[in-house]
Formats: C-alpha cells, structure tokens, sequence
C-alpha cells in the first residue's frame, strides 16, 4: 500500500509539473523570429503550395508545428522531398496555438500539446535550406520511417493506405472510406486494443531466431532494444505506446516477476509521465480501458460473450466522442476481430515486404482487400445506425460506472 501511494504521488508530481512546464513553454503574444529549424523528413507534409510539419528550434530546443506556402512549384518540391534530416534558416511569426472555437470542431492546440508542442511558426521565408546526415539512433528512424511511407506509395490502394496506416501509423487520408465505415459500425478499437504489430513483429522475429538456431533469450535481448525503436517508426500512437511497454515488460517477466497486469499498469504510468494528456481522446481511453479488460477477464470468457462486453465498455466513451452508435456493432467486432488481427494484417505485412519481388501476391492481397473494405462499407450503409447524440460527462461516466 505505501508503495503504491508513493508511485502514484510520483505520478501525480511528475504530471502537474509536466502541465505547469507546458504552460510555460506557450507564448502570451506573437513574436517576430528568425531561427533555425531542425526537420525530420517525416514530420513534413505538402498541400498544394502549402507546406507543413513541425520542427526543433536549434537555439531553444522547443518543438513548433509550421507552416509556409512555397512560392513556386521548384520551391515545394525541394523542401518537401527531402530525405534526411534538414536544417531551415527561417523568419516568420511565431505565436500559441488556438484553441477550438466551435464545439466539436478540430482543436489544434489540445492535438499538439499532447506531442509537446505548444506554438505555431508561420513562415514567411525561407533564406537557406542545409541536408544533414541523421547523427543519432531517433534520427535514423525517421529516415526509416520516411522511406517506408515512401515505398508504400508505390503499392496498389488501399494496400498502400493499409501499409500507411498500419505500419508506420501515417494516416494522410488515403483510406478515408475504410476509417468512416469503422466508426460508423463501431469497431475503432480494432486499431486500439490488439497491439498487433507488436504481437506479429515479436512472432517474427522469434521465428527467424529459431530458423537460424539462435537462442531465445538472445532474441529476447535483441526485442528489448528493437521495439522502442519501431515505436518511432511505426509514430508512436497511444495504443503502438501501451503495446510495446507491455511487451518490454514481458520479456523482462523472468528478471522483474511481473505478471500481464503489472505491465499494464507500468506502461499507463509511462504514458501518463510523458503526455498527461493520454486519457483525455477516444484512442487513449479505448487502448487502455480495453486492454485492461482483456486482461482481467477470465480465460474462459472467449468468442462472442467477450466480443460483448468489450463492445458494452467502449459505448459510453464512443457515445461521448463520436455520438452514435450501430446495433451491427456487436456482429462486426465478432466477425472482424479474429479477421483483422489473423489475416488481414499478416497479408498487408506480407504483401509490403515481398512486393518489390513478387508483386503478384500484393495484387491478390489488394483485390481481397477492395472486396473487404467494400463489404464494410455496404454493412456501415444498413439501417441500424442510432444518433444519440453527445451525453453529458457525468452521464457518460455514470453509464460506463454501471456497465463495469
């Protein structure tokens, strides 16, 4: 009991002192600067003549998200193609981030403080743009990471969308129609509680390690070292966070006895540590309220029973943040679960790796996934949709206090 009191006033300090140091990080008015940026080529995203992204400032070391419309076509293309690290030399505005003035509109600022970035640059020029090699581990993975998103827009949609989305967690809007039937139906904790990336990736590996007769704990070791590294290739989502801490913490099991609760429990410390904010978006709440559940539920609670109480435990945060919900739910979580996490997603992995060798199996894996999304689609468009509409806090936490 005392242990537990101390770590959660740890917790607890550490968090106020991480929202006291964000409001300190935040400008009162806007201010002319000229600074130099640090980008990384994955952080940078082009809209027409608009480009965007976020970068570090050299002299302060603060994350700011940006903006700059490229005067000619030459100009875009040049600062949005980079693949390495590049260093801008910049003048511009630099003022807070706004919140939401409408309800339910986009909050910007909430979006970003939960990454640590708390102002806004608005470009005005650019004077030099300098390419640096990555000089550091984090910094190569986002070379990584841009050079997958890269190679996956080679593949045939929504493979590609998939491999984006699922892989790297780059969701730029190419599987729009698949992430509006998701909702509609109610099954977005498809991309919340499986951690199947990390379930596939720690399989593969093992499996590798067998074939060439390498030991298990050696692997064990080389997982320990790769997994938080994929977390920053694969965008570091609220549900990619929580699944590697878990795994971290199962494969120390031996060393650390510690059971699959006490890694739950370390990975939302964690996560709180670094963004206070976790439990604040739907992703945070469904990863770790789900994933909770999957845990304390007997073994024997498996099939269709288990499908309905996951489904009975997300409602009320899904009610509070999307406002409806579909009476097919339930069926589709039943029908889906096991399909995404046992076919799905080992063919998108399949599919990407092997596709510039035999690019016939990811024309296969595609046409299989056209009928899929399609099949989504057409059950998200059947009567059964319910508009609730938004319920109060207090009623969406009495609701979901009586359904635990």
């Amino acid at each position: 009991m005392v242990v537990s009191l101390l770590v959660a006033g740890v917790v607890g300090g550490v968090t106020i002192t991480n929202c006291w140091w964000a409001q300190r990080q935040r400008l009162t008015q806007p201010q002319t600067v000229s600074q130099v940026l640090l980008v990384m080529p994955d952080d940078i995203r082009a809209n027409g003549s608009l480009i965007m992204g976020t970068g570090v400032d050299q002299d302060s070391g603060q994350r700011e998200s940006f903006t700059y419309r490229a005067r000619t076509a030459a100009e875009r293309h040049r600062l949005s193609s980079s693949a390495s690290p590049v260093a801008w030399q910049v003048s511009g505005t630099a003022q807070p981030l706004l919140p939401a003035t409408n309800d339910h509109q986009f909050d910007s600022r909430f979006y970003y403080q939960q990454r640590r970035i708390y102002n806004e640059l608005r470009i005005k020029r650019v004077t030099r743009v300098i390419p640096r090699p990555a000089t550091n581990v984090r910094q190569t993975c986002h070379v990584i990471r841009y050079r997958l998103g890269t190679y996956f827009k080679t593949l045939p949609a929504p493979l590609a969308g998939y491999c984006q989305q699922l892989v790297i967690g780059n969701n730029d809007g190419d599987n729009q129609e698949l992430t509006q039937a998701v909702k509609r139906l109610g099954i977005i904790h498809l991309f919340c509680i499986s951690g199947m990336h990390i379930i596939l990736l720690t399989s593969l590996v093992r499996w590798l390690g067998a074939y060439l007769w390498l030991e298990r704990e050696w692997m064990d070791r080389f997982l320990l070292v790769g997994l938080p590294l994929y977390l920053i290739i694969g965008g570091g989502s609220t549900s990619l966070v929580r699944a590697v801490l878990m795994a971290e913490v199962a494969l120390c099991q031996d060393l650390l006895k510690l059971d699959a609760l006490d890694g739950w429990g370390i990975s939302l410390i964690v996560g709180l540590v670094w963004n206070p904010f976790l439990l604040f978006n739907l992703g945070g709440q469904l990863s770790y309220l789900l994933s909770l559940t999957l845990q304390a539920l007997a073994r024997d609670v498996q099939g269709l029973k288990q499908c309905w109480l996951l489904s009975l435990l997300s409602l009320p945060a899904l009610l509070y943040h999307v406002f409806e919900f579909h009476l097919l739910s339930l069926v589709a979580s039943y029908v889906m679960i096991p399909l995404f996490s046992m076919v799905i997603f080992p063919a998108v992995i399949i599919s990407a790796a092997t596709y510039w060798l035999f690019p016939l199996i990811a024309g296969v894996v595609n046409s299989a996934l056209v009928l899929a999304q399609q099949l989504l689609s057409w059950c998200a468009r059947l009567p059964g949709e319910v508009h609730f509409g938004k319920p109060a806090f207090l009623w969406a936490l009495l609701l979901f206090l009586l359904t635990v």
